[in-house]
């Protein structure tokens, strides 16, 4: 079922606030997917072509919904994989990660589907060797070949880099939000936000 703004999710910024939130690399991403498709239209996944993005390739991931509670890694940057320590490509997000209020985080990537909507987060990941980095994320959300919103399309920086050696085994990742916004997109604008 469908979230909405009843079950405590809203976006409070519209777009044009969020882009000067963004960091660097997630206004980039912004104004790139709202350069494919006209304003009110949701992009295609399709659409996404990464010879436009180069500087964001590293540090993208897309995920694909299957169900609420499963919501697989389909691409996963070297950036990101160079991060975390292991290449996550196939899981299920919630998998890879081991989300502080998983209820919380389940609901935000349902949320940017379901609503459409988009979503800047500062996460902090604390590892099992105890390193702890924060990371920067934005998120939007793009659609199937008949027009259904299915894809989340995110990148992700850490503000603090050092790669972790790769390991084929599998470090936990404990993620905790340390703050979000969600934010409506283009052409879907109500009134009484910040512009």
């Amino acid at each position: 079922m469908p979230r909405s703004e009843s079950d405590g999710l809203a976006p409070t910024a519209s777009f044009e606030a969020a882009l000067g939130q963004a960091s660097t690399l997630g206004r980039i991403w912004m104004e790139h997917w709202r350069s494919l498709a006209p304003v009110g239209t949701l992009p295609r996944r399709d659409q996404l072509d990464p010879t436009g993005i180069p500087r964001l390739l590293g540090d993208m991931s897309i995920m694909e919904r299957e169900r609420p509670d499963l919501i697989h890694l389909r691409l996963v940057g070297t950036g990101i994989v160079d991060r975390i320590g292991f290449d996550p490509t196939g899981k299920n997000i919630f998998d890879v990660h081991n989300y502080r209020k998983h209820e919380e985080v389940s609901a935000h990537l349902n949320f940017v589907l379901d609503r459409p909507c988009g979503q800047i987060v500062t996460l902090t990941d604390t590892y099992s060797s105890g390193r702890k980095l924060t990371v920067d994320i934005c998120r939007l959300p793009m659609a199937d070949r008949d027009g259904v919103p299915r894809y989340i399309v995110a990148v992700a920086r850490s503000r603090f880099f050092s790669a972790l050696e790769f390991i084929h085994s599998e470090p936990q990742i404990m993620a905790e939000v340390m703050d979000t916004t969600f934010f409506t997109l283009p052409g879907g604008e109500p009134a009484g936000l910040d512009a």
